[in-house]
């Protein structure tokens, strides 16, 4: 995972990011594809008293299915 850009306050980070990787295990019910895979993703993260109180990781989820190649599912 590569952070491209990233915007913060005292109580909220917001960054994007470009993640690679190889399907090698189950992955929403499709088997290893042995494919390589790439999406891009946004992340906010919530902060209060200087602690992380919240972290949600946003992305094209079929964007980066159709990545695996033919499945059967």
């Amino acid at each position: 995972m590569t952070i491209l850009d990233m915007l913060s306050t005292e109580d909220r980070a917001m960054y994007g990011g470009q993640m690679s990787m190889t399907h090698q295990r189950e992955f929403t019910g499709i088997p290893p594809t042995g494919q390589e895979v790439e999406a891009r993703y946004m992340g906010k993260i919530d902060i209060v008293d200087g602690k992380v109180q919240e972290h949600r990781l946003y992305f094209n989820q079929l964007k980066f299915l159709e990545q695996f190649g033919p499945t059967d599912t």
